[in-house]
Formats: structure tokens, sequence, C-alpha cells
């Protein structure tokens, strides 16, 4: 079976995907893969938006690259067209390597990248706004502003899941870690 895990920040898909993983799930996390793939197109990336992008080492220089495409829809837009249908590639690939197990594909932009045709059910993660929030300042130390921004810009993932036409398992997690690891059981009983 292949499952995407998707959802909003501090919702608990970190949580959920190391509890899966130790079940036995292969757990592809799609932002470590990204981050190989930008790595291996670290020219590319130099030659969309300029040699600033780049470490005396030639690796990216992620921060500079983010100041740059994250607060421009249509930068973050070719960046996206670069990196996006490669990752997607890596993803398909490694689910054909593994027929007859279990995998997560554990992606924020799971609709956004199309990974969700690849799935056979979808795990959508939520919590209400207080506890994510008090999450997210714990973990990240995240101000009040700053976590109704990245609230705001994930609005498009709400949209997309209502809109994927996949079979989304929605899954509240306010509880404790016990709660949500006996819901994710009950979910995918196999």
């Amino acid at each position: 079976m292949v499952v995407g895990l998707t959802g909003r920040y501090c919702a608990g898909k970190s949580t959920a995907a190391a509890y899966l993983a130790q079940q036995g799930w292969l757990h592809l996390d799609v932002d470590r893969i990204g981050h190989r793939v930008l790595d291996q197109q670290a020219a590319a990336a130099a030659g969309l938006f300029g040699d600033q992008v780049l470490c005396p080492d030639g690796t990216v220089d992620r921060q500079e690259l983010g100041r740059l495409v994250f607060n421009d829809p249509q930068q973050l837009a070719r960046l996206e067209a670069l990196l996006h249908p490669l990752m997607a590639a890596e993803v398909s690939r490694h689910i054909a390597e593994h027929p007859g197990v279990d995998v997560l594909v554990d992606a924020a932009l799971l609709f956004r990248m199309g990974l969700h045709l690849l799935c056979d059910r979808i795990l959508w993660l939520n919590a209400p706004v207080l506890v994510r929030f008090l999450r997210g300042r714990t973990r990240d130390g995240i101000s009040l502003q700053g976590f109704f921004r990245r609230n705001r810009a994930q609005l498009h993932i709400v949209a997309q899941a209502r809109s994927g036409g996949a079979d989304i398992l929605s899954v509240s997690n306010w509880g404790s870690r016990r709660w949500l690891y006996r819901r994710l059981d009950t979910l995918l009983q196999r």
C-alpha cells in the first residue's frame, strides 16, 4: 500500500511518519529528497537565479535561494518547475523498487506535486489552531504573526486536498501521541 501523508504546519506529520517508519513502513521524506535534488541541480539553480545562490564550495546557499523565491511567486514557480518533476520521479522510482512494501510518501506539497496520484490513500493530519500554534512555539519558537503568516501560505494545501479526488482519511491530532498511534493503526489496518 502507498499512503500519502500531508497536512498543515505542526499538525503532527513528523510524529506520524516516525511512528509508521517504526512499524516497518518505507518512509519517503519528500523534503529530504528535495534537498538532494537541489544539491544535484546546483548549476541549474545558479543558471536560473544567479551565482549568488551558490556557496563558495559550489553547493546551493539555501538561505539565499529562499530569500529570493519565497516572497516572489514567479521565482518560486521557476524553482518548483526545476525541482518537482525530478523529485516526483525519485519518489516513483523508490515505490517501483519496493513492490509489496508499505510506503509512506511524506510531503507537504503532495497535491501540488501530483504525488497523490501515486497513492492508494491519503492521510490528512490536522489539529486545532491553538494546538498547532503551541506546538510551533515550542518546537520552532514561532511568533503568533509568523504562525498566521505560515498558516495563510498553506491555504492552498487545504483547497487542493478537498479537490484532489483521492481516498482521503482525515486524522484530527489534538490528543496524545498514543491516541494518534491508535488512530493511525485503525485507519491503516492491512
